[in-house]
């Protein structure tokens, strides 16, 4: 028992000091892109530091002063003749007054704002082609082709049945079951109902109406439908159950007591609640079927537990779908737009606010990445590059405090031929760098909260 709780810990902890790197890197090429931009158009550089609070380092070369941080979520690049009410003032760095230093040209100013998300962009580029290069990157698309439809439920009375193929939410299109479950979310009316185009193979399409409701984590889906996957077994723990009662990686789930398993996510839920007795599983090895008896533990977390990791024929994870590197961005970019657009212009009542509803903040992302690098290190780096595109096209947004907005003045000046009033801008850079602070502190304690009432019942599944 020490032994696998030391082993528990320290992947546990190897995790953590993984993900606390790769969100470091994320926030690294941000700023370098800054720094070189800045530096090779002549700007005075005053500070360059990874993450805020206290200096952990410190060292001066030059005008510039190099530090690392304290918090490693974050960081900035004191650039005085770019934002002189910005981050020099908030960090209380020592540097050049900005008013005795020479006006910057505005396309001076456009391109080094630019450079940081460009510097995102690159790396992302970068993880695309290590996927799409990496001999053991599990990637593809789960289609919306139904793989089976429980008996009872909204979706077998409305007439869907396995083998028919989901078309459209509402109004629009859907060719991925991640789409799918991503408008049910959004486009399900208040009444919770939601119109679904589907076609049965050689009939015509028909629209049918089902109930939605809360499948996991507040996230609003189709109860009772799964896709069409097989739940393949990845790797096996020498010392936990599965492995003391022969089950080996590549193995196929077909079957928990004597039910067909329809995806790992199905398995996965059936599993977590099984409780530490018997578990009959159906499976396939090598096409040949075998019936295996395994007995679960509880996890650390309150779940039951086997010792194994497991995914289906093709993984459902929006980050790893594609391996062709341009789609692999593509993808990323048009999930982006998607809630943006649902933000801004939303196609039916209510779609905004749950938007809102489902936006994680920084410690239900970190939490969410350090359980994907515990599965599978190339998952996570799609989900880092999934999180550098993110960084990219949100900090190119027209608000003061973000990249956008330093574009945005620029192109005021440009366009007008005067500079917008330093008061103005100071005003509302200030403005909005509080109401940001203010929604990361929000979200901040909702991510709290939500993980700390999931810890609440899985101590309470311990208990019975």
């Amino acid at each position: 028992m020490t032994y696998l709780f030391l082993q528990s810990l320290l992947q546990g902890v190897t995790a953590a000091i993984v993900v606390v790197i790769l969100f470091g890197l994320a926030i690294f090429v941000h700023e370098f892109g800054h720094f070189l931009a800045a530096k090779w158009l002549g700007f005075q550089v005053n500070a360059f530091a990874i993450g805020f609070g206290p200096a952990l380092w410190r060292k001066k070369y030059g005008q510039t002063e190099y530090r690392i941080n304290a918090i490693p979520f974050g960081g900035y690049v004191a650039l005085p003749q770019l934002d002189p009410a910005g981050m020099e003032q908030i960090q209380g760095d020592s540097g050049s007054d900005p008013k005795t230093l020479p006006d910057a040209p505005a396309w001076k100013r456009i391109v080094v704002s630019l450079a940081g998300p460009f510097g995102n962009v690159v790396l992302a580029v970068i993880i695309a082609w290590m996927i799409w290069l990496a001999p053991g990157a599990v990637t593809g698309v789960v289609s919306t082709e139904v793989g089976e439809v429980v008996k009872g439920t909204a979706a077998w009375e409305a007439g869907i049945r396995a083998g028919d193929v989901i078309e459209q939410v509402g109004p629009r299109r859907v060719t991925t079951w991640s789409d799918f479950m991503v408008e049910c979310h959004l486009l399900a009316n208040d009444a919770d109902q939601i119109d679904l185009t589907v076609r049965t193979p050689g009939s015509a399409a028909r629209v049918v109406n089902v109930s939605v409701t809360n499948v996991v984590s507040g996230v609003r889906g189709v109860p009772g439908i799964y896709w069409l996957g097989k739940c393949q077994i990845g790797s096996v723990d020498p010392s936990m159950p599965a492995a003391a009662a022969g089950m080996a990686s590549g193995d196929v789930i077909s079957s928990f007591d004597g039910e067909p398993v329809r995806n790992s996510q199905d398995f996965v839920m059936r599993m977590r609640d099984a409780g530490e007795r018997p578990v009959e599983l159906g499976v396939l090895r090598k096409g040949r079927p075998r019936s295996i008896t395994v007995t679960p533990k509880l996890s650390g977390e309150g779940f039951t537990i086997i010792g194994v990791s497991v995914q289906d024929s093709a993984d459902a994870a929006m980050w790893m779908q594609y391996r062709d590197p341009w789609r692999q961005i593509n993808n990323d970019a048009t999930q982006v737009f998607r809630v943006l657009q649902a933000m801004v212009v939303p196609k039916v009542e209510g779609e905004r606010g749950r938007v809102a509803k489902s936006i994680g903040g920084p410690v239900i992302i970190i939490a969410y990445m350090w359980r994907i690098v515990q599965e599978s290190f190339l998952s996570g780096m799609g989900f880092l590059r999934m999180i550098c595109i993110n960084l990219a096209i949100i900090n190119l947004l027209p608000l003061p405090v973000l990249d956008g907005g330093h574009i945005m003045f620029a192109l005021w000046e440009i366009i007008t031929r005067r500079k917008p009033h330093p008061r103005v801008v100071s005003i509302l850079v200030t403005g909005f760098a509080v109401l940001l602070i203010g929604l990361m502190t929000f979200l901040s304690f909702k991510d709290v909260r939500l993980l700390s009432s999931r810890f609440t019942q899985g101590k309470a599944a311990q208990t019975e």
